[in-house]
């Protein structure tokens, strides 16, 4: 099993220097033009993927990670990027090791950021429902601070498929990504 850590941090600039949990914050006062920054802070089995140095628009972020797993389970593999930095992200299957994937995040040679590229392997049993929970949580205080751009709205659609994601029984995911 994998121990994954998922959390979502908006930058607050009329309230604080800082980057908050979204759950910490009561109340958000930064009302632009819909974009959010924050990041997604994810540590899988204690190395940390995603944190502070891959801030961007929270509202993007999240879209595009869901989008990226989606496309992991059709094809075998999935990629996105963080929008503004244009920083990969890539998710694909092991083969031989069914029921697992490669998370890759970031270019092997680390880029102008001075970002270098980080990867794990994660049971996908753990990484879809990890994931979903986030997103879902993150996405309930969006709407309960009053984020900016309609932000805080989640299709019932991809609610449902969030939802499927949670409930789906682990050996299920050994069907889906064989190896």
């Amino acid at each position: 099993m994998s121990d994954i850590a998922i959390q979502t941090f908006l930058y607050d600039r009329h309230g604080s220097p800082k980057f908050e949990s979204v759950q910490d914050l009561d109340t958000f006062t930064q009302k632009g033009n819909g974009y959010v920054e924050g990041f997604i802070s994810m540590t899988i089995d204690g190395t940390e993927m995603f944190g502070p140095d891959y801030w961007d628009d929270v509202g993007m972020l999240w879209p595009g990670l869901t989008i990226m797993l989606d496309d992991c389970r059709e094809n075998r593999v999935g990629k996105t990027s963080l929008s503004e930095r244009a920083i990969p992200i890539r998710l694909e299957c092991i083969r031989g090791w069914p029921g697992f994937l490669l998370l890759t995040v970031g270019r092997p040679e680390g880029d102008h950021y001075g970002v270098k590229a980080r990867r794990t392997s994660v049971a996908a049993a753990d990484l879809y429902p990890a994931v979903a929970r986030a997103y879902l949580d993150a996405f309930d205080n969006f709407r309960r601070i009053d984020v900016p751009g309609n932000i805080g709205t989640v299709s019932e659609m991809k609610d449902n498929r969030l939802r499927s994601w949670i409930e789906a029984p682990r050996d299920s995911w050994l069907r889906i990504f064989p190896g």
